[in-house]
């Protein structure tokens, strides 16, 4: 039995190690993993503020009437604040051609029904009361 033991020792160390460097492996895989997933949603989250707090700006400028498709000088604002905002979050996302300039008419029309809902708040607050009181 001993030399049963003696003989298999160093298989099983072999084995035992293979399996400690694989769970080893797989705990740095779903910590890498995680780590990833966290930046990303972060840079996208960057991404996308820097470009509504731009697109509110455009909307201050130009008015909730704006169309951003007989004009592109608003759509170029916002990818530009995008740019200039947030480089690493753009670098580090990659997006295809095309998709900041989408990103920012989404934004643009999102500042536009904010501020189409904002006045008419303002309005309808400042409006006198029709009718008599009513207690």
């Amino acid at each position: 039995m001993k030399e049963l033991l003696v003989q298999v020792q160093p298989a099983l160390l072999e084995l035992f190690s293979a399996i400690i460097t694989f769970a080893i492996t797989m705990v740095a895989f779903k910590v890498r993993q995680k780590f990833n997933v966290d930046i990303e949603e972060k840079y996208k989250k960057d991404l996308h503020d820097a470009a509504m707090t731009a697109a509110r700006v455009v909307v201050a400028k130009f008015g909730p009437g704006l169309d951003v498709k007989t004009t592109e000088q608003p759509v170029e604002h916002v990818v530009d604040h995008m740019q200039n905002s947030v480089p690493d979050a753009i670098k580090a996302l990659e997006p295809a051609a095309g998709v900041l300039s989408h990103i920012a008419v989404a934004k643009i029309e999102v500042a536009k029904n904010e501020r189409r809902a904002n006045d008419a708040q303002a309005s309808s607050s400042t409006a006198p009361a029709s009718g008599p009181a009513r207690l």
